[in-house]
């Protein structure tokens, strides 16, 4: 790549509304492997995220501290008063995408969930079979492994061990060739024992990223899927979300969904740590339902944001002090992203801001973190030939 790469112009789709937690409790075992009962709010699926809005911060129930987001400038701040970019724009494909799906297998899973009479695990074997077999899945990746990792879920030497989740008990393979197998696995693995959610994320992570790193044309990231409390190896929820904060923030870059069968106890903090926003809430009522529907808006989501420069047309070049990035909501008014120059300018810019990467020779656009998290249905775009907002 040369100093001064050549494009014609790069965009892409922005991702869809991050599900909100629901005001759900849920069973939740203790260190012996008991269920608890709670007490049941709302008893839909799981609620979309409000994307839109101005700079401001989300909730985080978590203690740690809350998920910035940030919106842009009027378009065309970067230019002359009255005038108005003419440049080429082009607007790219979503990135596809890679699950690692990390499950709970803990003895709270043979709960029955409300309606159905079924136990929550069956309910999830039924939705992972509806998704790894539908056509809307094709395209998409996926592997799978559960926690605890030892037979009886109750060995902390076993199940306290990374490794044993970095190792898949189905690599990550394309939708529908490895779906059968997928189902297989979850039909075998028979819920028992605790739930150790710190070491099961950071294997899952370990194995997430070097899947990116072979496959970097492809968005990785970890589906956690969990019913309960962590009850072993550790129960802070702070030092669970500092596992997924760190894999969202060290390259290859993967974010961590969360998905919560009957309940939230604090996984929102876990989401933001991973760069999602906020979990994934299933009631017991409609577990099979609204876990397939969240395994959907995860495949369909292009994560990435950090973009390669495509090649220009023939007989053009970039200026890369001449590109304007623009994110066009679905509704509402259009927004520039201002230029940024490094990633420390995203720690202090009040709008974000895009920047080169590497900034020494340039072979990608990447997108600060408090606006991509804010990014819904809707485009984002770059045009050359356009002077940019700048931060300052």
């Amino acid at each position: 790549m040369h100093a001064t790469p050549k494009l014609a112009g790069v965009g892409w789709l922005a991702p869809l509304g991050v599900a909100l937690a629901s005001s759900l409790s849920c069973g939740t075992e203790d260190r012996q492997g008991n269920a608890d009962a709670g007490t049941a709010g709302s008893s839909g699926g799981f609620e979309a995220a409000d994307s839109g809005g101005s700079s401001g911060a989300t909730s985080n129930s978590g203690g740690s501290p809350p998920v910035s987001t940030c919106s842009g400038v009027p378009v065309g701040s970067g230019l002359p008063d009255g005038e108005e970019c003419t440049g080429a724009s082009v607007e790219a494909q979503p990135v596809p995408v890679d699950m690692y799906l990390i499950i709970d297998r803990s003895s709270s899973m043979v709960d029955r969930v409300t309606e159905s009479g079924q136990t929550r695990w069956a309910a999830v074997t039924e939705a992972v079979r509806q998704f790894v077999q539908s056509p809307d899945a094709a395209g998409s990746g996926a592997g799978v492994q559960f926690f605890p990792a030892s037979r009886f879920g109750d060995d902390d030497s076993i199940d306290c061990d990374a490794s044993q989740y970095a190792t898949p008990n189905v690599a990550i393979g394309p939708l529908p060739d490895v779906g059968d197998d997928i189902v297989t696995a979850v039909e075998g693995a028979a819920p028992n024992g605790f739930t150790p959610t710190s070491a099961a994320l950071s294997g899952a992570i370990d194995y997430a990223k070097t899947w990116a790193t072979d496959h970097p044309d492809r968005a990785t990231v970890v589906v956690l899927v969990t019913d309960g409390y962590p009850t072993q190896c550790t129960d802070n929820v702070d030092e669970i979300a500092e596992i997924a904060r760190a894999a969202r923030e060290t390259e290859p870059r993967v974010s961590t969904f969360v998905v919560g069968i009957g309940g939230e106890w604090n996984l929102a903090a876990i989401a933001q740590g991973g760069g999602t926003i906020a979990p994934y809430i299933v009631s017991d009522a409609t577990v099979t339902d609204s876990f397939l529907e969240a395994l959907h808006n995860i495949a369909a989501t292009p994560l990435s944001c950090d973009f390669e420069l495509p090649e220009p047309p023939p007989g053009q070049e970039l200026d890369l002090d001449l590109v304007q990035v623009v994110y066009e909501p679905a509704e509402g008014d259009a927004e520039e992203i201002p230029r940024a120059h490094s990633s420390s300018d995203c720690l202090v810019s009040e709008h974000g801001g895009w920047y080169y990467t590497p900034v020494d020779e340039p072979e990608r656009i990447r997108v600060c973190d408090c606006n991509c998290r804010r990014f819904g249905a809707g485009r984002l775009t770059a045009t050359i030939g356009c002077a940019p907002a700048e931060i300052h």
